[in-house]
């Protein structure tokens, strides 16, 4: 399901297999959302490459995914800690160290 709406898309970065993400995670948690997530969105992104930086999105849905199916279950310190090594690897690239807080 995640690959065939990854087809459906509306902008040159939107499609509806974004708002499936959290669903995905909610319903199979967070170890069979992930994988399902990861299968569905390189099959997605290899049959239709439609943005330059299609290849970051194979990774950043089944995170999200993760992340929904963490906090569907109560297990926030997973999600935080998550959370905590994206930010820093946010501040720690040099355009992020640009920009303002």
């Amino acid at each position: 399901m995640h690959a065939v709406l990854y087809f459906i898309s509306f902008g040159l970065w939107r499609n509806w297999g974004i708002y499936l993400e959290s669903i995905e995670g909610i319903i199979l948690g967070p170890k069979i959302g992930f994988f399902a997530a990861l299968i569905g969105s390189t099959i997605g992104r290899i049959a239709n490459p439609t943005d330059p930086f299609w290849m970051f999105g194979i990774i950043a849905e089944p995170l999200s995914v993760l992340i929904a199916g963490f906090l569907a279950k109560a297990q926030w310190k997973p999600a935080l800690a998550t959370y905590a090594v994206m930010l820093s690897a946010y501040f720690i690239h040099p355009f992020g160290r640009a920009l303002p807080l």
